[in-house]
């Protein structure tokens, strides 16, 4: 994933490479992206879906936005990333559990699920509980937190 700056006066930065997941086997093929505060900063951290060939688990792997003297700089440290369903598809955020922590839900297009990830006080995320939506999850404009409530770490 590349990163440009827009520059004052107009035009961008020169790109700045990052890798969009970490671990062994890494499931590659970014096909989401979630640009959110996540640990509560006032920066933007980026989470990114990654779709693998859909016959391995996806993932998605979170970037937190680096702070420089309490400002965002453009940065982000290296990723974590979580195991997520087969095939995912689209990523959404809301506080799924009520403890004020915004969490990830994730559709995933060959499982019929959603991945839910709650965020823990560390600003990690729990591993992922996949409640089934019963139909093909395809909704490529984000995922719906409805089928979700009720869930509790």
């Amino acid at each position: 994933m590349a990163i440009l700056l827009g520059k004052v006066g107009g035009g961008f930065t020169p790109p700045v490479t990052y890798a969009t997941e970490s671990g062994a086997n890494p499931a590659g093929n970014p096909v989401a992206l979630l640009a959110t505060d996540i640990d509560g900063d006032g920066v933007l951290d980026l989470s990114v879906v990654n779709q693998g060939n859909g016959s391995v688990a996806g993932s998605v792997s979170i970037l937190l936005g680096h702070v420089l003297n309490g400002k965002g700089d453009g940065t982000f440290v290296a990723p974590k990333t979580y195991s997520v369903g087969f095939k995912p598809t689209a990523i959404a955020s809301a506080d799924i559990n009520g403890d004020g922590r915004p969490d990830l839900v994730i559709t995933n297009q060959n499982d019929n699920s959603v991945s839910v990830l709650l965020q823990n006080p560390d600003h990690t995320f729990t591993a992922k509980v996949d409640p089934t939506t019963g139909k093909k999850s395809r909704n490529r404009y984000g995922a719906s937190s409805h089928c979700c409530l009720g869930i509790q770490p």
